[in-house]
């Protein structure tokens, strides 16, 4: 899922849920710059356009996680109206709750500070070819509150599950 996945391409948030569309407005664009280490990629860092994610987001380090890959039925090719919209939130709200509910799917992951004392697990998934029509797909989770402290870093106890009203999801494709 997150292996071969091209993430320094532009990416572009089609939808995103009222909880986070405020952070992940519709439009956003974004690229992740692979970090090397070793020879190989310790961690990508996160670019974006201006004026598009704020800025908690930009220039913030998003980890691979995980080793279990997580599929998803096939999507049609992304059109800008409600039915595509509603069947592509139905897909990353299942993608989201797949990913909370087995860490050890494969992701990238980072904390990000949104307020003076608030953080979120920022989660993304990516899906190669998903789309009908080839396009990759990718799912943007973002876990707020006092779940952002115990998802996916509970070191082998079972997580608490998220709690935070403001949880939710983005997703987009490549943009062009």
């Amino acid at each position: 899922m997150t292996r071969g996945v091209n993430w320094s391409k532009v990416w572009v948030i089609r939808d995103a849920e009222d909880g986070v569309a405020k952070l992940l407005p519709t439009g956003s664009k974004f690229w992740l710059e692979p970090v090397r280490a070793s020879g190989g990629i310790a961690y990508y860092c996160l670019r974006a356009d201006p004026g598009g994610m704020k800025s908690c987001f930009i220039d913030q380090n998003f980890y691979p996680i995980g080793f279990t890959g997580l599929s998803v039925e096939a999507l049609p090719a992304w059109h800008d109206d409600e039915k595509t919209r509603a069947i592509f939130q139905a897909a990353a709200v299942k993608v989201r709750e797949a990913g909370r509910a087995d860490h050890r799917v494969e992701r990238l992951e980072a904390v990000i500070k949104t307020g003076k004392s608030e953080r979120r697990l920022a989660r993304i998934y990516c899906f190669p070819g998903a789309e009908q029509d080839g396009r990759d797909w990718m799912v943007f989770d973002l876990i707020g509150g006092a779940s952002a402290r115990h998802a996916g870093h509970t070191r082998g106890r079972k997580s608490d599950g998220p709690v935070a009203l403001d949880d939710g999801t983005a997703n987009g494709d490549p943009g062009g």
